[in-house]
């Protein structure tokens, strides 16, 4: 059985396109070894089948990832440590262990590896006097240490990883946790197995630049003059990029787990998380959504998340665990900008010699566009005289402001050695609407749409930056290609030489990314739970369900609060859209109108065609 668990991850690991190992490969495999063979392991005492341990309502979270079979342990959780000086979150995959337990499990040959984790005691109450904690081979001690034991609200970082040596032929390991104090427990975090390796894939990237528009930085830019983003411009200039870029929803909860997981929304069932107050996130779950955070893990790679994003964690009601190894937070703008790049390159620095897939997701230049002093002094004196600007300046100096550790990211892996073989994706999660001809006001809730987003389909809030970059593999182009959020985890998967998922609706753009002709053209779907739109290079037809509690300014002649209504798009005539012509051609909004609802339809039964169809 070890046998053959272990040349199937190798093979996973190594059976890649030889064109994208670098000749400086990562001189280590990662199998997550420990964590996924739970239902092998024994434990001593035996642990009850359901989880009595460490709670809290905000630190202790349910793991709803199991292993290779879905089975789940009771006892892998997700926990997180907050520290408040940096109102960063730190969520960890850990097994936490009851004091007086004993852990054992086989492992497998790994010459010349080693095993990698972290390690925390807490208890339920108090601080407390240390925890002896002991890890053997065999009989062999393998490491000791004595735990200082802490409530966990106490905890503000996680300790540095430890790294401990294996004997070449493997063995059973064993995890002794003793017995005092009494309701102390011990969380053992990410254990893996790290063994040498002659070749390796490449690295992922994602940046993901909250609310940035397509038309304030590289190719799309709209003014003539000086930029404000040259580190971004630099990254557009080196690789593929998709000035028809487009986001599949308008909100960062739809967006950000949109190109995580390659798949519109309703057809994972994910609109339908949290519905009428029910909580339907465990049904989400049970779907076993294609996360490129857990396909990749499952093949070998380290997956951290550093983000400005509490949507992420599963203790917000709308909440979903995207499945990062190791995901940390930071609410404090806009210093998160440099807490989080500090972070990312850190991780960067410490598994330089493993594959990974990092994602760094900056806030700027998110509302209420409070860039530094410094900032908003300098872009304001830049722009000065510059005329059709399509974003206030303050929002602008934002940009120019995530744009700084943008460079410093890419920097960073330049001086580690990983750009030749590090993919790397710049987008974002969503725009935002400065034009005035798309003002609205949400009636219920008072929310306005300019300078906001979440409420309307307009391609200022949709079209975003699309970018992918690896020197070698990806020549430089600007491609006419229509590229979308559920594009780009196939688009991975397929450049990794893995297959891709078939609950996957995006398609490959790897050939436009190697230099072949144009793709067919596709239409854009986009959707929340109240409205949704259409667009294809001609037309847009957004679609304002009963629900909808808007009314924007260029359909206040056909907005009605009493049930569904339209809005039209000449793209071609009125690419700004100004102008809603959906009482002048009812043909075009009758026929768009019916591959809304069949493609509705499609991706509602393809989550199952069960529950809530908004």
């Amino acid at each position: 059985m070890r046998t053959s668990v272990v040349i199937g991850v190798i093979c996973a690991v190594c059976a890649l396109p030889a064109a994208l190992s670098a000749e400086d490969t990562p001189t280590y495999a990662v199998r997550h070894w420990v964590l996924d063979h739970l239902a092998d392991a024994t434990f001593t005492p035996p642990l009850p089948d359901e989880y009595q341990g460490l709670t809290s309502k905000r630190a202790v979270q349910e793991m709803w990832y199991g292993d290779a079979e879905g089975r789940r342990h009771p006892w892998r959780r997700r926990l997180v440590i907050q520290e408040k000086k940096r109102a960063l979150r730190d969520m960890r995959d850990a097994l936490i262990l009851p004091g007086g337990t004993t852990a054992t499990l086989p492992l497998p040959r790994c010459d010349g590896g080693r095993l990698v984790f972290s390690v925390a005691a807490f208890h339920k109450r108090r601080d407390s006097k240390n925890l002896g904690i002991t890890l053997k081979d065999g009989l062999e001690v393998l490491w000791k240490a004595d735990l200082e034991v802490r409530n966990i609200s106490r905890h503000e970082t996680w300790p540095a990883d430890v790294v401990v040596p294996l004997a070449a032929t493997g063995g059973d390991l064993t995890l002794a946790v003793g017995r005092y104090p009494k309701q102390g427990y011990v969380a053992w975090a990410n254990p893996r197995l790290e063994c040498p390796a002659k070749a390796g894939p490449v690295n992922v990237i994602y940046i993901v630049v909250d609310a940035l528009r397509s038309d304030v930085v590289g190719t799309n830019r709209r003014w003539e003059g000086p930029s404000i983003s040259p580190h971004i411009d630099r990254l557009d200039a080196a690789g593929a990029t998709f000035p028809a870029g487009f986001s599949n929803g308008n909100t960062t909860l739809l967006s950000m787990n949109t190109m995580l997981f390659g798949a519109h929304p309703r057809a994972l069932g994910f609109l339908m998380t949290y519905w009428n107050k029910v909580d339907r996130r465990p049904l989400f779950y049970a779907m076993r959504p294609p996360y490129l955070t857990r396909l990749l893990r499952d093949h070998g790679y380290m997956t951290h998340g550093a983000t400005h994003d509490h949507l992420y964690f599963p203790a917000y009601k709308w909440g979903v665990d995207p499945g990062f190894e190791v995901l940390q937070d930071s609410g404090r703008d806009p210093e998160d900008a440099t807490i989080l790049t500090d972070l990312s390159i850190a991780f960067m620095e410490a598994h330089h010699d493993r594959p990974f897939l990092l994602e760094l997701n900056l806030l700027a230049p998110h509302q209420p566009y409070k860039p530094p002093k410094e900032v908003l002094e300098e872009v304001t004196e830049t722009l000065k005289g510059v005329k059709d600007l399509p974003a206030p300046v303050a929002y602008l100096a934002e940009v120019a402001w995530a744009d700084r550790h943008v460079g410093k990211l890419m920097e960073a892996l330049t001086r580690l050695g990983l750009r030749k073989k590090t993919l790397v994706i710049l987008t974002a999660d969503h725009g935002e609407v400065f034009d005035r001809a798309h003002a609205c006001r949400d009636w219920v809730s008072g929310k306005s749409c300019h300078q906001s987003h979440g409420l309307t389909w307009y391609d200022e809030e949709i079209n975003v930056p699309v970018m992918v970059s690896l020197p070698g593999v990806i020549p430089a182009a600007v491609r006419e290609d229509i590229a979308q959020h559920v594009d780009l985890p196939p688009t991975i998967l397929d450049l990794l030489g893995l297959p891709i998922p078939a609950a996957m609706t995006g398609r490959s753009l790897l050939p436009a990314l190697k230099g072949g002709p144009r793709l067919p053209d596709v239409p854009v779907y986009s959707e929340s739970w109240v409205s949704r739109a259409w667009r294809t290079r001609d037309w847009k037809l957004i679609h304002h369900t009963r629900k909808d509690t808007i009314c924007p300014t260029v359909a206040k002649k056909v907005c009605r609060r009493d049930g569904r209504w339209f809005e039209l798009f000449d793209l071609r005539a009125d690419p700004r859209e100004r102008k809603d012509v959906s009482r002048e051609h009812p043909d075009v909004v009758k026929d768009l109108a019916k591959k809304i609802e069949a493609f509705r339809m499609e991706l509602y039964k393809k989550s199952g065609g069960e529950g809530p169809n908004p």
